[in-house]
């Protein structure tokens, strides 16, 4: 963490972001002090911003990265039925 949730808001921020690298070896870590900040943060009041990324070699098999293909996936808008 770069600074405190309680420093943001004390200058007057609305809201925090984090970002977390899954499948990197500091992931563990990153998600816990992402989900205590976070708490944090919506005590106070404020909004979170979670930004994620692929960081693992399980998405490389014979010679392709997939992580571009589980990316984009990630990333499709839900379709949901908007008919009534």
């Amino acid at each position: 963490m770069y600074g405190s949730v309680k420093d943001a808001w004390i200058m007057g921020a609305s809201a925090v972001g984090a970002t977390i690298y899954f499948g990197s070896q500091e992931s563990d870590r990153q998600i816990t002090e992402v989900a205590h900040a976070f708490e944090e943060a919506h005590r106070l009041g404020m909004a979170t911003i979670l930004w994620c990324y692929l960081r693992n070699d399980a998405f490389k098999k014979d010679g392709v990265d997939y992580h571009v293909a589980a990316d984009l996936t990630g990333q499709q808008p839900s379709r949901r039925n908007n008919s009534g």
